[in-house]
């Protein structure tokens, strides 16, 4: 199947194909260990930057959700009186 990325222009070389696909690699690894480590130098790479930087801050944001779920999941299972004064 045949995907083409919406932001890489077309071309008929195989070495930009190819420096596309090492620099994207890159991109992922440092992503995975903290986005704040990508290069801003071009406007592509600023605004690669800014998405990584609002998938993070998203994902801490889900992730404070749940840990104040457990805990009042938690908190309710110690002491089920409390569980009546939850509002739903």
């Amino acid at each position: 199947m045949y995907h083409r990325q919406t932001d890489v222009k077309p071309t008929n070389s195989l070495h930009q194909l190819i420096n596309y696909i090492t620099e994207h690699d890159k991109a992922k690894l440092i992503i995975m260990d903290d986005y704040r480590k990508l290069p801003k130098t071009t406007a592509r790479q600023r605004k690669y930057y800014r998405q990584a930087e609002r998938k993070a801050k998203s994902r801490e944001r889900k992730m404070a959700r749940i840990r104040i779920e457990n805990l009042f999941r938690q908190i309710e299972e110690q002491d089920p009186e409390i569980r009546r004064l939850a509002i739903y």
